[in-house]
């Protein structure tokens, strides 16, 4: 990971993903402490920059580290 390409806010999250592995947006909000918008705005642009991508899994979306 580029340190340049990410906020503070987005590295959190990062950092939370690298180290858990496959995880549900509900988990970030409840270990993070940010809200459902936050969260989801976050991940948008980690996957935006390539650095996280979703899997879709019935019936919740999955988040992991894009290696």
């Amino acid at each position: 990971m580029n340190p340049m390409k990410v906020s503070g806010d987005e590295k959190i999250v990062f950092d939370f993903l690298s180290s858990r592995g496959l995880v549900q947006r509900g988990q970030i909000d409840e270990a993070i402490g940010f809200h459902k918008a936050k969260t989801i705005r976050i991940l948008n642009k980690l996957i935006q920059k390539e650095l996280v991508k979703k899997e879709r899994a019935v019936p919740s979306t999955l988040y992991s580290i894009n290696e």
